[in-house]
């Protein structure tokens, strides 16, 4: 009896664990969102800020050496001033101003990221992007700023949540882009897969199940 439940609990080990490396390699394949988790960066209130390169998950305090080409965002005054280079593009409420600079539109919670916004057309800066109209970020409160990178001849769409403050600290909560070229992404905080979630449950519950009847 006994070397009967270990045989079967071996065998929906290896169910599982084959179910799940099945699951992984589909969403591998089929290309995911690569999320930064989250990493509460600071956004100092100096003009200096930090530097972000979401495509290599870099942070920096101090000016990258590749600043002007590679896919940085750099987010100073406590957020109310942001500069981007010319590979990573910023969605924007309106293009050039006085300044020659566009204005970043704050996106909504579960909005695509995608063809279908305004972005900088290379290196950009922006400082009234703070405000109470419509498309600002508004001090205190979490937005999310979109975005598209430029790499090896693609274009790979994207976001950074943040929280403005017009008085002092901010801060870089996260971020995230899709690995596909070309390929559209929602404003949203991904979730651990239900799918596998589901697979994993299934096995301990039905593994308690069975020691409790003592089969």
């Amino acid at each position: 009896m006994i070397l009967r439940q270990t045989t079967f609990s071996g065998v929906l080990s290896r169910l599982c664990m084959a179910t799940l490396a099945l699951l992984l390699l589909a969403g591998s394949c089929m290309g995911a969102v690569v999320y930064s988790g989250i990493r509460d960066v600071a956004i100092p209130s100096d003009d200096t800020g930090v530097f972000v390169n979401p495509l290599a998950g870099l942070v920096s305090t101090a000016i990258p050496g590749d600043q002007e080409t590679g896919p940085w965002i750099n987010l100073f005054f406590g957020g109310t001033a942001i500069g981007t280079t010319i590979s990573l593009e910023p969605a924007i409420l309106s293009l050039a101003t006085g300044n020659g600079d566009g204005l970043i539109r704050r996106i909504e919670a579960m909005q695509e990221i995608g063809t279908g916004l305004n972005y900088a057309a290379g290196p950009n800066g922006s400082e009234n992007h703070t405000g109470s109209s419509p498309g600002q970020f508004v001090s205190g409160e979490m937005g999310f700023l979109g975005f598209r990178i430029h790499s090896a001849g693609e274009t790979f769409y994207g976001w950074m949540r943040i929280t403005v403050n017009e008085l002092g600290v901010g801060r870089i909560h996260d971020w995230a882009f899709e690995d596909v070229a070309d390929e559209e992404i929602l404003a949203v905080v991904p979730e651990p897969s239900l799918s596998l979630l589901g697979v994993v449950a299934l096995a301990i519950s039905f593994g308690r199940r069975t020691r409790a009847s003592g089969r």
